[in-house]
């Protein structure tokens, strides 16, 4: 039975979300799925809003926005997901979310599909590709399925004696709707991953090492063989963001981790985990988490 412990909430108090352990070097999306709960359900609403960086996981995902327009690349294709609307990802596809960034809270939920629970059911679920634009698929069904991702949240957001076994209904019964009317084709097998997409985990693993180095685009590009301008052009595509945001959210992570431990200064240690300058670090703090970084260590840790 689910308890309203098992719905994992990022709320506005949460002090950062930590995407390192929850993604790997292969940027597998690992999710700790409570026993018996047929998906995973995450409601955000975290402010300010926090990107989600590159990753996959083997179970196909629903994401449904309230209030929120959100950037998301799927293997390496741009869509934009409006409020009241929602999107569906196939299993194994590397993707990538960019929240807006407002000056209020975010309401989106995420639900992903725990394979192994549900290949009980049905033994292909994972290699089912789905889209909300599947052929002959209708407005009216999309409606109906808006319409139940905001009964689920409605429900998350209970704690009641009945809650487990309402949530699962609800969850069921989406699953079952994103079967029935929005799953493309029957995949042979895991997906096979592109020369690029393998070329491009390769580089993240190389930032994820490095980054406290002096990198630069033209430095990372050239160390894999490219030319500048298509390092850009294919970073953006799969990543959802240029090479200079990716790194710097990556040592801004690291910069998070270090200021709840360190008795160092956040200029210190800002420059410790690559920064260049404490300006430029100040400033994409702010741009991130809304506040100095002096203020939100004092505020979230106490220190």
């Amino acid at each position: 039975m689910i308890g309203i412990n098992d719905i994992k909430k990022i709320k506005i108090t949460t002090p950062e979300i930590n995407f390192e352990k929850a993604i790997g070097a292969d940027y597998f999306e690992n999710l700790d799925f409570p026993e018996k709960y047929p998906a995973f359900i995450n409601i955000h609403e975290e402010k300010p809003a926090v990107p989600v960086p590159l990753h996959w996981h083997n179970g196909g995902e629903l994401i449904y926005s309230r209030n929120w327009n959100l950037d998301i690349s799927i293997n390496g294709e741009h869509q934009t997901l409006h409020p009241g609307e929602f999107i569906l990802i196939s299993p194994y596809a590397l993707h990538a979310i960019i929240p807006e960034q407002r000056d209020e809270k975010m309401q989106v939920m995420s639900l992903t599909m725990d394979v192994d629970t549900l290949a009980k059911i049905n033994s292909n679920i994972q290699y089912c590709e789905i889209s909300r634009e599947a052929p002959g698929t209708t407005d009216q069904m999309r409606d109906n399925m808006v319409a139940l991702c905001e009964k689920l949240y409605e429900q998350a957001e209970k704690d009641d004696e009945l809650n487990g076994f309402l949530m699962n209904s609800i969850i069921f019964e989406v699953i079952g709707n994103i079967m029935e009317h929005f799953c493309v084709k029957d995949m042979e097998g895991p997906r096979k991953v592109s020369v690029r997409e393998h070329r491009l985990k390769s580089v993240l693993a190389y930032i994820s090492e490095n980054y406290k180095e002096n990198l630069s685009t033209q430095s990372v590009a050239e160390y894999f063989g490219y030319n500048r301008e298509y390092f850009c052009r294919i970073f953006k595509k799969y990543s959802n963001m240029t090479f200079k945001e990716y790194l710097i959210g990556v040592r801004l992570d690291a910069v998070l981790k270090e200021m709840r431990v360190s008795k160092e200064s956040c200029a210190q240690i800002a420059l410790d985990q690559g920064f260049p300058d404490i300006k430029g670090f100040n400033g994409a703090f702010k741009s991130r988490y809304g506040m100095s970084p002096n203020q939100y260590r004092k505020e979230k840790f106490n220190r």
